[in-house]
Formats: structure tokens, C-alpha cells, sequence
């Protein structure tokens, strides 16, 4: 009896043993599921965590990809603009080109016309000097009422010493003033050949540098009042009365001795032993200046 009683005791503690190594086990089961729902629990929150960002990113790429859009639509737009521009800049340079070639025509036609001009010029200038050749201007003459231009042209001549034909003076009268002035009106005289007129300049000359404080004047022909120089030239066109002009006033700044005029030409000389320039244009006169 005592032995099945000590069998039935050592059966039960073996199956209390049993359950409490059962509930040991239990335990740590149930601390390892616990472990494994929080671990669960965990991998919940960074997997929502993960669809969050991934939600987030793809909001973002579809902005970029938006704006991607956008920015391709505005290139193509600008590219557009940039083929437009550079049709018009090609149109633009073919007619340039287009351009260049008619000022370069014009410029070609522009110096022809010029050098034709200037040689025209020049050939009317020659024959204003030769239907000129014949003639002499008297300057300075006071004007008087029913004054005789004859007898006033004798008194030169014999005041000068020549002796010519009445018929050398082909004719002989006074032109209108091209300016309002009180200078008097010039006297033309028309000669028979243009030796006549340089036989008349010459002896003027001469008289004059040989009576430097008694050269022509007013008082010679007769003419009562205030004693008033005369001059005897070469009468000029009005393009060689300006160029004469001109010369005079360019002597002064680049010191130049002599300025004249013979045989309706200009000429300038910077001293005694300078050569003579002949001034046939106002280029010329540029040119030395």
C-alpha cells in the first residue's frame, strides 16, 4: 500500500514537473510571439511608412514629370521661335546681300558720275575762260549819271600809255551787282582778240609798280571827289572769281606769298623761288592746305 502510494506521489510530481516545464515552455512561446508581433507590428509601420513615402514620391515625380512637360511643351515652343527668327534673320541676310550689291552699283555709278561731273565741269570752266579771253573788267569806277564808258576806257589807256583802234573795243557797258552793296557797278570790256586784253593788263601792271603811291585811281579819268583806286583784271567766271577767293584766304593760313590770275587760271606761290601752283579746283586747294 505504502509503495503504490509512493509510485502514485512520484507519478505526480513527475506530471507536475511535466506541466510546469509545459507552462515554462508556454511562457516563452508566448513571450516569442509577442516578440514577433511587435517585430510584425514594427514591419507594419515601416511598410505604411515605406507606402507613405512611395506615395509621396510618386506625387512628386508626377509634378516633375508635369513639369518635365511643361518645360518640353515651352522648348518646342522656343525652338519654334528659333527656326522663325532664323528664317527671317536668312531672308534678311539674302536681302543684305541683295543690298550690298546695289550700293556697290550705286557707288561704282556714284564715282562715274562724279568723275564725269568733275570733267565737265572742268571743260565748262575752259570755255567759260575762252568766250572770257577777250574781255577786261574795270572795278571801282564811281558811277555818274550820263557817264560816257567810252571815253572813260580811252582815259585808261592813255593814262597807262597803249594806244589802240577805236575798233579794238568791240563793246563796253556795266553789269548788274550779284550782292546789295554800295561798291559801284563793274565795267566789261569786250576786246577784238585776247592779246589786246593782255597788252592792257600788262601796261596796268607796270603802271602801277611803277607809280606805287600813285597807282590808277578815280582822279586819272577826270572824275571830281575823293580819290578812289581803280582795278583792271582779267574778267573771270564766277566759279574762278570764288576759287580766286578762296586761294587768297587759303594763302594767308599756310603763308603763301602770291596769289594771281593769268589767263583766267589761279595760281599760288609760297615765295619768290617756290614753283607755281596752278589752283584748278577747290580739291586742289584742299590738297595743299
Amino acid at each position: 500500500m505504502h509503495s503504490r502510494l509512493t509510485s502514485q506521489e512520484e507519478k505526480f510530481d513527475a506530471f507536475s514537473n511535466g506541466l510546469n516545464s509545459l507552462q515554462t515552455e508556454l511562457a516563452d512561446m508566448r513571450k516569442s510571439f509577442q516578440s514577433l508581433r511587435t517585430d510584425l507590428d514594427s514591419v507594419i509601420e515601416c511598410s505604411n511608412n515605406i507606402k507613405e513615402s512611395n506615395n509621396r514620391n510618386t506625387e512628386v515625380l508626377n509634378d516633375t514629370v508635369n513639369s518635365i512637360g511643361v518645360i518640353q511643351s515651352q522648348i518646342k515652343e522656343h525652338n519654334d521661335s528659333l527656326d522663325f527668327f532664323s528664317k527671317k534673320i536668312e531672308a534678311l541676310q539674302v536681302e543684305s546681300s541683295s543690298h550690298s550689291y546695289i550700293i556697290s552699283d550705286l557707288k561704282n555709278d556714284s564715282s562715274t558720275f562724279d568723275h564725269n561731273f568733275k570733267s565737265l565741269l572742268s571743260k565748262v570752266m575752259q570755255l567759260e575762260r575762252i568766250s572770257r579771253s577777250h574781255n577786261i573788267e574795270i572795278q571801282a569806277v564811281p558811277e555818274r549819271k550820263n557817264e560816257n564808258l567810252n571815253t572813260i576806257i580811252k582815259k585808261i589807256f592813255d593814262k597807262i600809255s597803249v594806244s589802240l583802234p577805236d575798233d579794238v573795243v568791240i563793246s563796253c557797258n556795266r553789269v548788274a551787282k550779284r550782292t546789295v552793296s554800295d561798291r559801284p557797278r563793274t565795267i566789261v570790256v569786250t576786246l577784238m582778240t585776247p592779246k589786246h586784253r593782255d597788252l592792257i593788263l600788262s601796261a596796268v601792271h607796270r603802271y602801277n609798280k611803277a607809280n606805287p603811291k600813285d597807282m590808277l585811281c578815280s582822279l586819272d579819268l577826270g572824275i571830281i571827289g575823293e580819290r578812289k583806286p581803280i582795278y583792271v583784271a582779267e574778267n573771270l567766271s564766277p566759279e574762278a572769281k570764288h576759287l580766286h577767293m578762296e586761294a587768297r584766304k587759303a594763302s594767308k593760313v599756310l603763308n603763301f606769298k602770291y596769289v594771281w590770275v593769268k589767263f583766267g587760271k589761279v595760281y599760288m606761290r609760297k615765295g619768290e623761288h617756290s614753283p607755281a601752283i596752278n589752283i584748278n579746283s577747290l580739291d586742289k586747294l584742299k590738297s595743299i592746305s
